[in-house]
Order: C-alpha cells, then sequence, then structure tokens
C-alpha cells in the first residue's frame, strides 16, 4: 500500500496540533497564526508549558489591539 505525501503531510500537522497549541491553533485559523508570529508562537508556547506544568493560576498579560 503506498501512502501519497498529501496524506503523508495531513497526518503529520495533525500529529503536531495532538502535541503543541500553536499547531493546534494554526490549523484551526491558519490565517492568523502564522509561522512568522513570534508572538503567538511564545504566546502558545507559555500556554502549553502551563497546561504541562502543575500550576494553579495562569494571567496573561498582552496589550490591547489597535484598530486603524
Amino acid at each position: 500500500m503506498m501512502v501519497d505525501l498529501e496524506t503523508i503531510k495531513r497526518y503529520s500537522r495533525k500529529e503536531l496540533a495532538n502535541r503543541e497549541f500553536f499547531y493546534f491553533y494554526q490549523g484551526m485559523a491558519p490565517d492568523f497564526y502564522k509561522d512568522d508570529r513570534a508572538y503567538l508562537i511564545e504566546l502558545c508556547n507559555e500556554m502549553q508549558d502551563f497546561y504541562e506544568s502543575d500550576d494553579d493560576i495562569l494571567i496573561v498579560n498582552e496589550p490591547p489591539r489597535r484598530h486603524y
């Protein structure tokens, strides 16, 4: 049985989404969660670290969005 490259890529993305918040969110909203948005990657990594920790409280302090 031969599996095509696109199927392998799709399953790889699903596996990453199961392991890391950023890839989960990227799968849900790819136009917003882009690889070049370091602040989103950092935020997702912080949430991932919290999720995997024994901490009970997470405080997220983000500046308001600008509307032009």
